[in-house]
């Protein structure tokens, strides 16, 4: 069984969630506040390893870059998923046509906790999509020295077990 990285995200409820890639299928599997293990896995619609971000409501996101070996194609996707809810169907972001590229790198997703998301992605030059709470992606454009990846809203995503369990 190949399994890919998985991505954690965590809200400031502490609810966690974890999404990897699992032959044949994207998985999914959440820890509600309190409990001790995660639950089930469950599919998603991701055909490739997700980011995964999280909002303080419990909604989670995730976004995939895709390339079919069938042709030089390459789609940016996302999906999204309330608390307790089914996953939504997979909405493409961008393509290779769009894009006038066939590679795609250095994809990272960040969701704030009121639900606003930024997903940024090097296709040839910076790619910047910002999502608001309604669910609604939009490109977005940085002059000068603004960073995408510096939001005005705190971040919910973390790298590493120490920044979201300090040494006890």
């Amino acid at each position: 069984m190949a399994v890919g990285a998985p991505q954690l995200a965590s809200n400031l409820h502490g609810l966690d969630v974890v999404a990897w890639r699992e032959l044949p299928d994207g998985r999914f599997a959440e820890r509600v506040p309190g409990a001790l293990a995660f639950g089930p896995s469950e599919p998603t619609p991701a055909p490739t390893p997700p980011l995964v971000g999280l909002d303080a409501a419990g909604t989670a996101l995730l976004s995939w870059a895709t390339s079919f070996y069938a042709g030089p194609a390459v789609l940016i996707q996302a999906a999204s998923r309330s608390a307790g809810g089914p996953w939504s169907a997979a909405e493409t972001l961008a393509s290779s046509q769009a894009l006038s590229t066939s590679s795609v790198s250095t994809v990272r997703l960040e969701v704030s906790p009121s639900g606003t998301a930024l997903l940024v992605w090097q296709a040839g030059q910076s790619h910047y999509l910002h999502r608001g709470p309604a669910g609604q992606w939009s490109e977005i454009s940085l002059s000068g020295t603004q960073s995408a990846l510096a939001p005005t809203a705190p971040v919910t995503s973390w790298r590493s077990p120490r920044d979201r369990f300090p040494s006890r």
